[in-house]
């Protein structure tokens, strides 16, 4: 079977997570024929009264690591408002 047979059935990379691939189809066929370049995703998050929920994170993406870089956006966005 060829790579776009194979394709039909594997519609792209099969992560422990359940955030969401979008890198777009062409892209990954490039990468499945070279076996070079990356593959983005995002997280999966939802609202739930004023607090943003997240559930799902991208392969390898550090829950500690994001919480940091958002409190320091948050710190950020607090000192341009003069506040």
């Amino acid at each position: 079977m060829d790579l776009d047979g194979v394709l039909e059935y594997v519609q792209g990379p099969d992560y422990p997570t359940e955030a969401e691939v979008i890198t777009p189809k062409s892209d990954l066929k490039k990468l499945y024929t070279s076996g070079r370049g990356s593959i983005k995703m995002r997280a999966l998050w939802h609202k739930e009264s004023n607090e943003i929920v997240i559930t799902a994170l991208p392969h390898q993406v550090s829950g500690a690591k994001l919480l940091e870089q958002i409190a320091n956006q948050n710190a950020s966005e607090k000192a341009a408002d003069g506040g």
